[in-house]
């Protein structure tokens, strides 16, 4: 009886976490910075419910299906010398579009918004793994050294 109870109250909880929001895209975002290679911070247009405008919003934003080394945490010199290259290649490449757009997966906690980001309609996460700068995300960290 007991378990039936709690499967009764689980439920509803269950149900809307199988569910996830459609992807929302932000055209024209402003980059302020990269952290690393997979982290940076933009500013997004974000409607304004009160005034019926919009406005930018700083966030922070992690690129989806990329992992690059982590700059504060790095285990060895190859590491740290790979994830410079990788944050200045991911700038670069930001700096020199014309237009930056994010397709927003989902929420990603303390590192912001999970989203795929376009410089001038190109993943710059592909562009990234394709240099040998990142590899593809598989639901981990693995180590670098």
């Amino acid at each position: 009886m007991r378990l039936l109870l709690i499967a009764f109250l689980l439920l509803p909880v269950l149900a809307l976490a199988g569910r996830s929001e459609p992807p929302k895209l932000y055209s024209g975002v402003v980059l302020l910075n990269c952290q690393d290679g997979d982290t940076c911070t933009f500013d997004l247009p974000m409607e304004d419910p009160f005034f019926g405008r919009f406005t930018l919003h700083s966030r922070m934003v992690r690129l989806v299906g990329i992992d690059t080394p982590e700059i504060e945490d790095s285990q060895c010199q190859f590491e740290t010398d790979l994830a410079v290259r990788a944050r200045d290649r991911l700038v670069a490449l930001l700096q020199a579009a014309k237009q930056i757009d994010l397709m927003a997966k989902g929420d990603g906690g303390e590192r912001g918004v999970l989203a795929t980001v376009f410089a001038d309609g190109v993943d710059v996460a592909e562009i990234l793994i394709a240099e040998g700068l990142g590899r593809p995300w598989r639901g981990m960290r693995e180590e670098w050294c």
